[in-house]
This record gives structure tokens, C-alpha cells and sequence, in this order.
């Protein structure tokens, strides 16, 4: 009685337990049948060895898209994933009024006057006037005609150590650190 094919493959393979190998090869040497099977896996290990594998990357890429297009609509892509399509106008609008702005606000920074828009300054001494108080320099100011804001500047230092008199500045006329 002839094995079974499935034992004969695993004959084969070498993948038959070794108290049935000797049996097997005992029945091979009597039954021409089952060396026929044997010869024809043997021609099939042939053909499989020297067959040239395909290129299956197209056919990879055609099945990944229509897959992807089938089932696109279940999963949508999340938003920082999409395209985002604008016009060319439009965009060179927005790159103009970008560029715009970005200019103006450039040019305010690096143009930027601390001297409240003074271009002169006029500093008044009053070396041989006594002032009692504020209102009386300010009386003598505004007889003089020196109408506007006045700015007293003080000493920085916090222990306000006397260096010399306080001057008087116009505040028409002040700028910050320029003479």
C-alpha cells in the first residue's frame, strides 16, 4: 500500500520523522508510482528555482491606489495633512501686503524717536533768579513767553547727591541725549 502524498512531500522536504524515513525509503525502492510523485516534486523544485521572480511593484502601486480612493472618503485626512490650493493673485496679495507691512513696521522701529518729535533743544539757566517755589518759575516762564510743557530733570542716582543746579528745558525743545 503507497503512502499518501502529503508524506511523500514531507519526504521531500526532509521533514519526515526519522523511524518513518527508513519505511519510506524501503517502499520507494519497490514502487515505481511513488518515485514517479517523488521525480515530479523534484521537477516542480526545478521550475520554481529557476524561474525568474516578476516585478510586482506596479501591480502594488495600482492596488495601494484604488484602495486608497475606495476608502479615502471613510478616513478623511486630517487638516495639517491637506493641500491647501489659493489662487496666484491672491497670494501675491497677501505676500505684497505682507512684505508691505512688514516694511512700514521696520521702518517705524528703527526710526523711532524717544525726543517726542523735538528736533532743537533750548535750556534756560537761571543762575541770578531765586525761585520759593514751582509756581513762581512758572510765572516767570510763562512772562517770558515760554508757554508749553516743562521737564525738570533730576539727579539719577537714588541717593540724590547734589552735583550741580537743576536745568530748565523747554519741552518744545527737548531731545533726549542730542544737542
Amino acid at each position: 500500500m503507497c503512502p499518501e502524498k502529503d508524506i511523500l512531500s514531507a519526504f521531500f522536504d526532509g521533514e519526515l520523522d526519522e523511524r518513518f524515513v527508513s519505511m519510506i525509503e524501503a517502499h520507494l525502492s519497490e514502487c515505481d508510482s511513488c518515485r514517479e510523485i517523488l521525480a515530479g516534486f523534484e521537477d516542480v523544485r526545478t521550475v520554481l528555482h529557476d524561474a525568474e521572480i516578476p516585478d510586482c511593484a506596479p501591480s502594488k502601486r495600482l492596488a495601494w491606489s484604488f484602495l486608497s480612493d475606495k476608502f479615502s472618503s471613510l478616513y478623511p485626512r486630517p487638516v495639517w495633512k491637506r493641500r491647501l490650493l489659493i489662487p496666484a493673485p491672491a497670494m501675491a496679495a497677501v505676500l505684497l501686503l505682507v512684505l508691505v507691512l512688514g516694511a512700514g513696521l521696520m521702518v517705524s522701529i528703527f526710526n523711532r524717536r524717544d525726543d517726542f518729535g523735538f528736533d532743537t533743544v533750548t535750556r534756560t539757566h537761571f543762575e541770578n533768579v531765586q525761585f520759593a517755589s514751582f509756581e513762581q518759575i512758572i510765572e516767570y516762564l510763562d512772562a517770558r513767553g515760554n508757554g508749553g510743557a516743562l521737564i525738570f530733570t533730576l539727579p539719577q542716582d537714588t541717593r540724590l547727591q547734589y552735583l550741580s543746579e537743576p536745568t530748565f528745558i523747554k519741552a518744545a525743545d527737548y531731545k533726549r541725549g542730542r544737542d
